[in-house]
């Protein structure tokens, strides 16, 4: 993934990014650890992405708690990354299905600052899943279809 200059691959587990910085005079890669809390039980699905440009971001679910997290590039705490947001979705959820079928969301792909959502886990073709999509500049949550995960999940949106 590319996000400004630099080129990003997460690695071994989610808990490691490597970072390629192509610069033609001083061309770099190392390590970046992920925050050792999205390797935990609870926060089974998270995605990297690019979110305001050319910040690299962290976008996170825990149950019906979906929140992201921007990587600090100046000041004290550069480098650390910050929890910026946390948006709950329970109620809309269970307006929407009456019973969630795993109790939670789980993140599909992120494009920009959308952030696309399921209520099943990936390739489960025996129950129906809801696909959402969560803008998370404004918060807004629409709904988008019902359908069996059966396959691979590509968003497209054009402008």
């Amino acid at each position: 993934m590319r996000v400004g200059n630099f080129i990003y691959w997460p690695h071994q587990d989610r808990a490691y990014v490597v970072v390629l910085d192509p610069d033609p005079n001083n061309p770099r890669l190392f390590v970046e650890m992920i925050p050792p809390l999205l390797n935990l039980e609870g926060f089974p699905s998270s995605i990297l992405g690019q979110i305001n440009g050319d910040n690299m971001c962290i976008a996170y679910s825990n149950g019906f708690n979906i929140g992201f997290m921007l990587r600090q590039e100046d000041g004290l705490d550069a480098g650390a990354w910050a929890n910026i947001r946390v948006f709950n979705l329970a109620d809309p959820v269970n307006a929407k299905i009456a019973q969630s079928p795993e109790n939670r969301l789980k993140i599909a792909a992120m494009r920009g600052s959308i952030l696309y959502l399921t209520t099943t886990a990936m390739f489960t073709p025996q129950s129906v899943s809801w696909f959402a999509c969560l803008c998370l500049e404004s918060g807004r949550l629409e709904w988008l279809f019902p359908r069996t995960y059966d396959g691979f999940f590509q968003p497209y949106h054009h402008s």
